[in-house]
């Protein structure tokens, strides 16, 4: 394998700084793993990386990204005028077998699924020696991706000389847990860890000797009645967390995570469930609903800041009608600072209670509470509009919001202004009478689909559109985008900034990855000359701690990160390339036969059961892996032993739709031991009770339906794994003594015909009912059918030749063939009178017999 010299790593045409140069020549000659600061520009560096190394006669792979990064890869690259022989290519399951052969054994750099690489390597359609190395993306997600480490492995265990690169832009992924940087490293074969902080003092020298952005910070200050909202809402949130932590004083111990600071910060939800859910089943009735409430509470604080008045109100309004006096009322609504929530967000509307009713006057004009950012944003964008009126061209602007609700709504404050919106947004959610109950979703954000504003949105910007526009603000010479943090990806805002290079920036959330870019940007495209960002945000808020912990908690990663750098150990022999012999090797060896004459263990696994760990452990246990696609199991043992593994809520829903019973009527049809193997995640309680109960659904019925699968299937063996290191170890165990399987055989099996009542989940059961309604089509012949033909207009252009190879009747062929070609009356007068005809010889024969 030829090496590229020193003269490639600086010959790119992609734009860069001096540090992503420094970068490179790190990274180009060592197999590494290089650690970042979000919005660094780290995969400038990979671009560079692939210009090295794509070229003739080199196959480069890139793992754990995904078909929006190789689009972006193409794209920057194209940019440049690099060849297309040289440009990354997505492979996925659209690409054929041959066709990935030919593109294998000519070369390029391919982003190929995970799925399909690991099968590849499986079955040796990947020229080894050919393979010049494998960059790994989102480095970090290694221990999860097991596909990802199982390809790594493959790699290493046949090519000693290819490079493996790996990069990652989140740190605190890497300084969780106890040795999580060494298995890393580990598993992805890394020599040496590169990190880069944006504290580092190559990153800082770059950036400063050019010209920075124009930064106008704009800090809003909150109104005295949001100030008292977010008052109520923080004691809340800590009167619910000391709840917490006095109903379950021994599982707190260890989850220092869980506290007031950490509440407000967008991944709460992720943390609440990497503590509790091995515990789950141990939590009352009352920490789950306490831990529901939390969530429910931090949205209502975070539309303190990102949403007006009206929409506020209108959250509060829902939940407080959604509220039902039971025992499963929450507690905290009758907290003081909840009367205090509930008063304040009416008096923000200007609503005044009348004195003799004590009830809500309805005013046509209140004095509503406008929102302090979007007069600031509404200025800003006069104030560029001042600036750039003598353009000769548009003035490109770039609004970065935190989620897409924000967009429509910005964009009529920008041509209505903030009070004319606010009024009209008023009037129409006091026509809607139906305000739905409030859900929210896993990450705690409400689920706006019910709520009656979202609902009509659309309904409101044609109410804005057909009203007088005699106050209407123009924008013309105005080019105004946005740009959505958590709607999008980073490499769409990169992509937005590159196309479009933007002199003012609107950054109305701040987040600490998007600043960073816009140093980038700033750095790369706009220097000598200064672009304006402006970072419009709320003085002493929860939005400014959010993004004061997200700085806190990155110093903090990368200071864990180096400490554990330094003590990290290489091991020359790198244990993961250890394949430990099986239980049976270990006997015959201990009887004293040699190694030539230990036969070797071999598991037949179905194609789609790639997507999970226990393949790549049966191969650590010294098991041979031969994936093809098969009907029947998942994972045939012996000849006579095959598996079906189901995950606990592939069980639920394969039970609840009855395809684990045909699944499970086939298998001990055509094998002597039918195994349902229900395999649990090693992370999570080994029960059903406390697991579904988490998920919704429930451990009764579930236990219901598998007792009556085990009824109707009594030859069916079930066996159940805490995690899928114990499943390998099943397998292992099963195979001892045992001969192994003969893919030709299980093939056999699966291609013939199948039972009447199997129902494969590949067919469409719509299509199926379909076709068995027609002449000719039954049971023992409709997958053949379906087999065979992928439209109904496929069978409508068959012959009847062809028809009766099909189905194997030519009788069943011509009433097919008949039905679907012939007049329908006459077809119907000749049926008639051919079973007329029928039953005239039976009444015949019976006269006879008698």
């Amino acid at each position: 394998m030829d090496t590229p010299g020193t003269s490639d790593v600086t010959s790119n045409k992609e734009p860069c700084l001096e540090y992503h140069s420094l970068m490179l020549k790190e990274v180009v000659h060592s197999n590494c793993f290089v650690v970042s600061s979000p919005g660094l520009g780290l995969e400038r560096v990979l671009i560079h990386v692939l210009n090295v190394w794509s070229g003739p006669g080199r196959l480069v792979f890139i793992v754990g990204g995904d078909l929006e990064l190789e689009n972006y890869l193409r794209t920057r690259m194209q940019d440049d005028k690099v060849t297309d022989s040289c440009l990354p290519r997505a492979i996925t399951s659209e690409v054929s077998i041959n066709e990935r052969k030919k593109l294998y054994a000519k070369g390029g750099c391919f982003s190929v699924t995970s799925r399909i690489l690991v099968v590849d390597m499986l079955l040796d359609r990947i020229p080894w020696e050919s393979i010049s190395g494998i960059i790994v993306w989102n480095g970090h997600s290694i221990l999860e991706a097991h596909q990802d480490a199982f390809i790594l492995k493959l790699f290493r265990l046949n090519n000693q000389n290819g490079f493996i690169k790996a990069f990652s832009q989140t740190p605190h992924s890497l300084s969780k847990g106890l040795m999580t940087l060494d298995r890393i490293m580990r598993l992805l074969f890394a020599k040496e860890i590169f990190i880069w902080p944006r504290s580092r003092p190559e990153v800082v020298e770059s950036l400063d000797s050019r010209a920075k952005p124009n930064v106008i910070e704009i800090r809003v200050n909150l109104t005295p009645l949001m100030e008292s909202i977010q008052f109520a809402v923080m004691d809340l949130l800590d009167m619910l967390l000391k709840d917490l932590k006095n109903s379950n004083p021994s599982l707190f111990s260890d989850a220092d995570e869980i506290n007031i600071e950490n509440v407000i910060t967008p991944n709460f939800s992720r943390l609440v469930r990497r503590s509790f859910e091995p515990v789950w089943h141990q939590l009352s009735i009352l920490s789950k609903r306490i831990l529901e409430d939390m969530k429910l509470l931090r949205r209502v604080l975070f539309s303190l800041t990102d949403d007006d008045c009206v929409t506020f109100n209108d959250l509060i309004t829902s939940i407080r009608q959604g509220i039902t006096m039971d025992v499963k009322t929450s507690d905290w609504i009758f907290y003081d600072p909840a009367e205090t929530l509930f008063v304040t967000s009416k008096e923000r509307l200007g609503i005044k209670k009348n004195a003799n009713t004590g009830q809500d006057i309805d005013l046509d004009d209140p004095d509503l509470e406008q929102n302090p950012k979007w007069s600031a944003f509404y200025q800003v964008v006069q104030e560029i509009k001042e600036e750039t009126k003598n353009l000769d061209r548009l003035a490109n602007i770039l609004v970065i919001v935190r989620d897409d609700s924000l967009v429509d709504k910005l964009q009529i404050v920008v041509d209505k202004g903030p009070e004319r919106t606010l009024k009209q947004l008023y009037l129409m959610t006091r026509r809607q009478n139906n305000v739905d109950a409030v859900s929210v979703d896993d990450d705690g954000l409400l689920d706006k689909s019910h709520i009656s504003f979202s609902e009509a949105m659309k309904d409101f910007q044609e109410v804005v559109e057909v009203e007088d526009d005699t106050q209407a603000v123009s924008t013309k010479g105005l080019n105004i985008l946005y740009h959505s943090i958590y709607g999008s990806t980073y490499l769409e805002l990169d992509m937005m900034l590159f196309r479009h290079k933007p002199w003012f920036i609107i950054l109305y959330d701040p987040d600490v990855e998007t600043v960073r870019r816009l140093e980038v940007y700033q750095a790369i495209h706009c220097s000598p000359d200064q672009c304006k960002i402006y970072l419009i945000m709320y003085d002493s808020s929860a939005e400014e701690q959010r993004y004061l912990t997200a700085l806190r908690k990155e110093k903090d990663a990368f200071e864990k990160l180096m400490f554990s750098s330094k003590r990290l150990v290489i091991p020359k022999d790198n244990p993961e390339l250890e394949r430990t012999p099986g239980v049976e090797s270990k006997n015959k060896r201990a009887r004293g036969l040699c190694r030539k004459d230990i036969l070797k263990q071999k598991v037949v696994v179905d194609m789609r059961e790639f997507r999970c760990q226990l393949p790549a452990l049966l191969h650590k246990r010294g098991i041979d892996i031969e994936p093809v696609t098969i009907e029947i199991g998942d994972y045939v043992l012996t000849p006579e032993v095959c598996v079906e593994r189901k995950s606990l809520m592939d069980l639920i829903g394969s039970l609840d739709s009855g395809r684990l019973y045909n699944q499970a009527r086939v298998m001990t049809r055509y094998y002597k031991k039918s195994i349902l193997l229900i395999e649990f995640d090693d992370r999570q309680e080994f029960g059903l009770r406390g697991r579904l109960s988490f998920q919704g659904s429930n451990s009764v019925d579930t236990t219901k339906k598998l007792i009556l699968l085990t009824i109707s299937c009594p030859k069916l063996l079930v066996l159940w794994s805490p995690s899928p290191p114990f499943s390998a170890e099943l397998f292992e165990m099963l195979k001892v003594d045992r001969e192994q399987p003969d893919t030709n055989k299980i093939l056999d099996i699966s291609s013939e015909e199948l039972p009447v009542d199997y129902v494969d989940d590949r067919f469409d059961l719509e299509a199926k009912d379909l076709l068995l309604s027609l002449p000719g089509v039954n049971l023992h012949n409709v997958y053949a059918i379906m087999r065979k033909y992928f439209t109904l207009m496929d069978v409508l252009a068959a012959s009847r030749e062809e028809l009766k190879e099909v189905l194997g009747s030519e009788r069943n062929a011509n009433d097919l063939y008949d039905s679907l070609h012939k007049n329908l009356s006459s077809y119907c007068v000749n049926l008639e009178l051919e079973v007329g005809q029928k039953q005239q010889t039976k009444r015949t024969v019976k006269r006879k017999k008698k």
